[in-house]
């Protein structure tokens, strides 16, 4: 980008040389109709550069970022799915805790009452 902005500063100050030279008088009137032609042109084609790089660094940040997020939506389905299964075992422990409990509470009152 810092060479690019380099360059149309050269090209503002060539443009501006040759404008200077227009004005003196030490080209013809036809001379200057061709120069701001000239002028026209070489600004377009500037921007035109210039919009291209743009459009393709966007391009690629866009592709970048739309990565980025397909990676981070697959890891948040990974771990949504990790969770699931987490939680499915720490119901059946709940599940087996609750049995055994029961278990031993039923021991203890026969033990009790025998």
């Amino acid at each position: 980008m810092e060479q690019r902005l380099s360059n149309a500063y050269k090209m503002i100050e060539d443009l501006n040389e040759k404008l200077r030279r227009a004005s003196d008088g030490s080209t013809g009137r036809g001379s200057i109709a061709q120069l701001l032609q000239k002028i026209r042109e070489q600004l377009n084609a500037e921007f035109e550069r210039y919009r291209c790089d743009t459009e393709e660094s966007m391009k690629r940040t866009l592709n970048e970022m739309k990565m980025r997020l397909d990676q981070r939506l697959r890891e948040n389905q990974r771990l949504q799915e990790e969770k699931d299964r987490l939680e499915d075992v720490l119901a059946k422990i709940k599940g087996e805790l609750n049995q055994i409990q029961s278990q031993v509470r039923a021991s203890c009152f026969y033990t009790a009452s025998a």
